[in-house]
């Protein structure tokens, strides 16, 4: 049995996962890098993988000794998360990102059981200076879920490279996944923090439902409203119109939910639509957060106009490509320490 480690920014993920990659049992808690942030040291990550960790064994009755291999990814390896490791500079395919994967002994956790941590990747950049710095670009988590995206690519066949990988979480992340299947660059936005902030500390707070309503009460032509509302008024100036559509036509707090969603879509792509021109790519994967998996989707094809194939990926095949990448780069560790 493996335990595989994955941490956001505000949650982490524990899994044991058998040889043949399923997953024996799955543990979320909500603590991520933004805690050892805020507290200054990353001592609570520490004691919140290891109290996880051995309360998920005590559920199964199981012991340490059970546990074979320790693969984590995502922020663990952040200057704020458990052990910092470099980025690997892009483009860079599987067999380079395995082949720097850095193994530790954090004592807090285990005592001598080692963490092999999979390091992220980061844009290829020169003489970085405020001309060029918005040609940089890292993730950490996100070459996991490619390279297990990949792996169903090269099994399947759902879609041709070159490919784009749009995640949605507490970022927007779209990387550029080139013909010989490398991790070629990347662009950020940070949207998906916007709605929590907007949602519970704005004046807009009461006007908005306290989460999100289920995937099948989508609104389209209300989410494109506030998307047209950003585009040609300002994201500022938009949200003042949630408010006055409220006031004026009594509109419902699911309705002007998805004026905000479509309002922050338009954040994201009316800059990512730069780098869709700049890229040649025959589909489009989106994954992540399933309130806006449609409304993305719908942008992409009908306001941008792309013509390649889209798939959308709900959270469950989500977290399978983030266990199938971490159990691929495992299975070639433990090959190449055989053929040694």
């Amino acid at each position: 049995m493996n335990c595989f480690i994955e941490m956001g920014t505000s949650r982490t993920r524990i899994r044991f996962v058998s040889e043949e990659g399923l997953v024996l049992k799955d543990s979320v808690n909500e603590f991520g890098a933004k805690n050892a942030a805020i507290e200054g040291s990353n001592l609570v990550l520490k004691k919140g993988i290891h109290d996880l960790v051995f309360n998920m064994l005590e559920e199964e009755g199981l012991s340490l000794y059970d546990i074979e291999n320790v693969i984590a990814f995502g922020m663990v390896t952040a200057d704020i998360g458990l052990y910092q490791v470099e980025h690997v500079t892009s483009p860079v395919g599987f067999e380079e990102l395995a082949d720097h994967i850095v193994s530790v002994i954090i004592p807090e956790i285990f005592e001598d059981k080692p963490i092999l941590l999979i390091p992220g990747v980061k844009n290829k950049a020169e003489k970085i200076s405020f001309d060029n710095l918005n040609e940089l670009d890292f993730m950490r988590g996100e070459e996991t879920q490619v390279f297990g995206l990949l792996k169903d690519q090269a099994e399947h066949g759902d879609f041709e490279l070159p490919c784009f990988f749009l995640m949605l979480s507490s970022y927007s992340k779209l990387i550029y996944i080139d013909e010989n299947r490398r991790i070629a660059k990347a662009t950020t936005h940070v949207t998906g923090q916007l709605f929590p902030g907007i949602m519970q500390q704005t004046f807009l707070a009461g006007m908005l439902p306290s989460d999100f309503v289920p995937v099948d009460l989508f609104k389209e032509k209300i989410f494109r409203q506030g998307y047209e509302f950003a585009k040609k008024y300002g994201f500022t100036r938009a949200l003042m119109l949630i408010r006055l559509s409220q006031y004026f036509m009594e509109l419902s707090k699911s309705d002007a939910l998805a004026l905000l969603e479509g309002m922050i879509c338009c954040l994201d792509m009316e800059e990512m639509k730069k780098f869709f021109d700049d890229h040649n790519a025959n589909a489009i994967i989106i994954a992540g957060d399933s309130y806006r998996l449609q409304g993305y989707t719908t942008v992409i094809e009908n306001i941008l106009g792309y013509k390649g194939r889209i798939i959308t990926l709900g959270e469950k095949e989500t977290n399978r490509i983030s266990v199938q990448g971490a159990l691929e780069i495992l299975n070639y560790l433990n090959n190449k320490e055989e053929r040694k």
